[in-house]
């Protein structure tokens, strides 16, 4: 994967939300419980920065860039879902494609909080026009420029002043890269996408039609 910057100060998106990125179909299951209520924050000292982070895939980015970070002067919150008590989640036995098919819609905004403001927003798995991974949780573009919109998603949305986004294709134009389209279609197959929804992530990721991945995350953040 990599590691890509976005940087601030891109020119919001809510008031051209319609225009976000179509997303690939999410169909609610009820094994992905809604989040128990939130613990409360550690009060920050003088001079410490919040980081915010949301894993899809697995602990081991968040758990490193973390062990990097002095306490002292960085207070690290993990808001993956299922995230309790400092115990990951468990990774359930389908593949990590499948978890676009079934993640539930609307945990994102469920992790908004008046109370929460981050200085440092990192997202580390997979993505496709929409984060996923083996913990069978995603998010889709649309979902997030939804959320960047309310004003209680505004800790995670526009406050923060530097945002990672862990993994390949974030920040990707719609310009010819080194892969043709079908290049990325087959890769998207072996990663256990169905046909429809590879063809559909493949036209938003080179078709003429809507806005770049890189824009549709300008928006957002």
């Amino acid at each position: 994967m990599t590691a890509l910057l976005l940087a601030m100060g891109a020119t919001a998106g809510c008031g051209s939300r319609r225009a976000a990125v179509p997303p690939v179909a999410l169909v609610p299951t009820p094994s992905l419980s809604r989040p128990a209520a939130p613990a409360p924050l550690r009060q920050l000292r003088p001079g410490q920065f919040r980081v915010c982070g949301f894993a899809f895939h697995s602990p081991h980015e968040l758990a490193a860039i973390e062990a990097h970070l002095p306490p002292g002067e960085f207070d690290f919150v993990d808001l993956t879902p299922g995230f309790e008590d400092g115990v990951a989640p468990t990774p359930p036995a389908f593949s990590a494609a499948s978890a676009l098919a079934m993640s539930r819609p609307g945990w994102l905004i469920d992790r908004c909080r008046p109370d929460l403001r981050c200085d440092v927003v990192i997202y580390s798995g997979e993505f496709a026009g929409g984060f996923f991974g083996k913990y069978g949780i995603s998010v889709g573009l649309p979902e997030m420029e939804e959320a960047s919109c309310l004003p209680r998603c505004r800790g995670l949305f526009r406050d923060p002043q530097e945002v990672f986004l862990l993994g390949c294709n974030t920040l990707a134009t719609k310009s010819a890269d080194q892969r043709t389209p079908h290049d990325y279609l087959q890769i998207l197959l072996m990663h256990d996408f169905s046909r429809a929804d590879a063809e559909r992530v493949v036209d938003l990721r080179y078709g003429p039609l809507g806005p770049s991945f890189r824009e549709s995350l300008r928006r957002i953040f």
